[in-house]
């Protein structure tokens, strides 16, 4: 009886075979978008879930008569932070996606992307997982690096790079005082090292708005 089925079918799509071949046609096309839509909505939600912490975890934006503008003044992190009490955390950070910093080790020289100017807090807010080092004390240090497994490699090798410097932009150097490993799932910061900046204090005004402020 089935095989009845399939022969009729069979001759029906054969008698028809311009329609048959529009129908088949717009069916694969609509599946194979329905599918490709689908993986891309579970990849753009799968965005900061690689730590269940990130939840609590908020950005601030500025609202003006015109727009609502992603980047904030500078010392806004630390004003929530004393100033309610609901904020466990808070940090501002100048993220360098896909610009190219140059970083240089001894000898060793790279273009590197996924630098990310940050504060003392940064760490209390993001929970990065670490190989080499305390967290509680990575960027306590005014020239504090931390860089990621991967930049570790490229620029000691094997070696442990605790206490090691780093220069950066041609300009400073930074103390290497903590390893991180990436997120396993995607992550709307990309980092690849985590610094602080010898013009910090000099740059912490109100007018500057150059920061990014996230809170806990």
């Amino acid at each position: 009886m089935v095989k009845n089925y399939f022969k009729t079918a069979w001759r029906s799509l054969w008698k028809n075979k311009f329609y048959s071949v529009v129908n088949i046609a717009g069916l694969a096309v609509g599946l194979a978008s329905f599918i490709i839509i689908l993986l891309y909505l579970n990849y753009e939600l799968s965005y900061d879930k690689w730590d269940t912490s990130l939840k609590r975890v908020y950005k601030i934006s500025e609202r003006t008569d015109e727009d609502i503008l992603p980047q904030t003044p500078a010392p806004l992190g630390d004003f929530l932070k004393q100033n309610s009490p609901e904020i466990e955390s808070a940090t501002s950070i100048q993220p360098g996606n896909d610009f190219e910093v140059l970083v240089a080790a001894g000898d060793k020289k790279n273009y590197q992307t996924g630098s990310i100017q940050a504060d003392s807090s940064f760490f209390r807010v993001f929970p990065y997982k670490f190989i080499i080092g305390s967290p509680a004390t990575f960027l306590n240090k005014p020239n504090a690096i931390v860089i990621s497994k991967e930049l570790s490699a490229k620029l000691f090798g094997h070696d442990n790079p605790l206490g090691k410097t780093i220069k950066l932009f041609n300009a400073f150097e930074n103390e290497v005082t903590g390893v991180f490993s990436q997120p396993e799932k995607p992550s709307s910061l990309d980092a690849q090292f985590i610094y602080r900046s010898p013009d910090e204090k000099q740059n912490m005004f109100w007018d500057n708005h150059s920061f990014q402020t996230y809170v806990k």
